[in-house]
């Protein structure tokens, strides 16, 4: 599956460490974030979250 715009902006800050919603950030208004987390969950991509 291709990224929806902002997504790789997005998995590059998750994978930096950064926080959700810094993540968010980073990835831009254009960024639709229930896509992209279904999009990953989906994928096995996120299997656990940790606060």
């Amino acid at each position: 599956h291709r990224l929806p715009p902002g997504g790789g902006a997005f998995v590059a800050a998750l994978l930096a460490g950064q926080a959700l919603g810094q993540a968010v950030d980073a990835a831009g208004p254009e960024l639709d974030l229930p896509s992209i987390l279904s999009l990953l969950i989906a994928g096995r991509a996120i299997v656990g979250v940790t606060k």
